[in-house]
């Protein structure tokens, strides 16, 4: 269980895309070190790294940048583009270590139905989390995706706050191949059998269609454009539609090809 692994602090892309940017020139520099360069102090400096590590940008046992972290460093250094905002969204809410993100995007919220931050709160609590961090990291959550005082995943509008109360959206404007990247990263982590149903795809935890909240609509439009490049092979059954993985090679690689693309 991850609770508090932040120290609290929120995600903010342009502090982190700092520290990204410091440990490319020096994977190995001393957190007090970091902080004295960037200019915060050593418990930020852990939330910082707490972030880097659970959305698999940085491995803090070899003490480097995972390689995609460093696909990220060298193609978006400010960590400004929408299809980087969509791939650090699929990484958070993927990780069952993120204990209140995964619970939240897989087993909480249903898109365009409401709800308050107190039946949040309530939802972990009757599931036995009992950390006095729970709140901070709800908090937390809720802000990345609301307030646009911090630098966070505002632009993705998966989630909207109106009336006192918070409405989760489908993901906006995620591109094709951030998509096929969570579909082979799905694949290459659990396991998973080389085709799947897209119900599947829709409902079970950790398949892109909770991650980005689609209904099963625009999850087949981008699909389709996953198809269109080669990687994948819409089945169509008797009862049920679904997916049979094409493509061989990492899923790195599908990161890569987002970035030549992007303008």
């Amino acid at each position: 269980m991850s609770i508090g692994f932040s120290q609290t602090f929120r995600l903010d892309l342009d502090l982190l895309s700092r520290i990204l940017s410091e440990y490319v020139g020096n994977p190995e520099i001393s957190p007090g070190d970091l902080g004295v360069r960037i200019g915060i102090g050593r418990r930020k400096v852990d939330g910082m790294n707490g972030w880097l590590k659970l959305l698999r940008l940085r491995d803090p046992q070899e003490r480097r940048l995972t390689d995609l972290g460093s696909l990220i460093a060298n193609q978006d250094p400010r960590m400004q583009d929408l299809g980087t905002a969509a791939l650090l969204h699929y990484l958070i809410a993927s990780n069952e270590d993120a204990d209140v993100w995964f619970g939240f995007f897989n087993n909480f919220a249903t898109p365009f139905l409401p709800f308050s931050r107190n039946d949040l709160q309530r939802h972990f609590e009757n599931q036995g989390v009992t950390s006095s961090r729970l709140g901070s990291d709800i908090s937390n959550l809720l802000k990345m995706y609301v307030d646009s005082d911090v630098r966070a995943l505002t632009g993705l509008s998966v989630l909207e706050y109106r009336d006192s109360e918070y409405v989760r959206l489908p993901a906006h404007m995620v591109p094709y191949e951030i998509l096929a990247f969570g579909l082979f990263d799905y694949l290459a982590t659990s396991h998973a059998e080389p085709t799947t149903s897209i119900l599947r795809l829709l409902t079970e935890p950790g398949r892109v269609g909770k991650i980005f909240g689609f209904q099963e609509k625009k999850l087949r439009a981008g699909l389709e454009e996953v198809e269109n490049a080669g990687w994948i092979t819409i089945v169509h059954g008797a009862d049920i539609d679904g997916i049979s993985y094409s493509y061989s090679a990492a899923p790195l690689d599908l990161i890569s090809a987002y970035y030549e693309r992007a303008p």
